[in-house]
């Protein structure tokens, strides 16, 4: 069986995990400027669940593996992550 992200984000256990982190830390936890808005993980959890579901879900749903941000950080946050990933697919080559 093979899921993917969504199936965390479709849930109301992810629903009142997100709205407790951004309650309990409303500011970005990056720039630390702006009210935090979305919730970020600290590990790419959706590669995690291809590989090993069960692993994939505790980090999905694992409070200490979130982040609270504003939505320019997260774009921010993720365009570095694609970079970092690309960094490495062109070093192998």
């Amino acid at each position: 069986m093979r899921l993917d992200h969504k199936y965390v984000y479709n849930t109301r256990r992810w629903r009142a995990l997100r709205h407790r982190k951004l309650n309990n830390t409303p500011l970005c936890e990056v720039c630390q400027r702006k009210v935090a808005t979305q919730v970020h993980h600290k590990v790419r959890f959706a590669a995690i669940l291809q590989a090993d579901i069960k692993e994939g879900i505790r980090i999905g749903f694992d409070y200490d593996q979130l982040q609270s941000i504003c939505s320019e950080c997260h774009k921010a946050e993720h365009e570095s992550e694609s970079q970092r990933e690309m960094r490495a697919i062109l070093k192998d080559l």
